[in-house]
């Protein structure tokens, strides 16, 4: 019973540095249904709290429920950072404001 649709982000800045582009998948039913992800790694979930936010890799980010507020931060500062040209950590973090379920991969590595 899960309904597959699109959700549309008209945010510059969650659409370039956040990875997830500006069109997503969603998934929408009723409390009852079932939906398969894939993932790499080790999936787990957060339940965040009313005004709780965490900061993730970008990569790391598997789905979100609807009242979740997805956000960018830079990873220090930009034009000093050597890690954001040769470590491979990117420009910026994502985060991920509660209320509600996240959904996040870690410890994937794809070569």
């Amino acid at each position: 019973n899960v309904d597959v649709g699109c959700d549309l982000d008209c945010n510059c800045a969650t659409c370039c540095c956040t990875g997830l582009s500006c069109c997503r998948q969603k998934l929408t039913g009723p409390d009852d249904s079932i939906a398969f992800l894939t993932g790499g790694g080790t999936i787990m979930y957060r339940n965040l709290k009313e005004g709780e936010t965490i900061v993730v890799e970008t990569t790391s980010i598997l789905a979100f429920e609807e009242s979740v507020k997805l956000g960018v931060v830079p990873n220090g500062r930009i034009c000093c950072s050597l890690t954001c040209c040769c470590g491979g950590e990117g420009i910026c973090s994502a985060t991920l404001s509660g209320p509600g379920r996240v959904y996040m991969q870690v410890g994937s590595t794809f070569l």
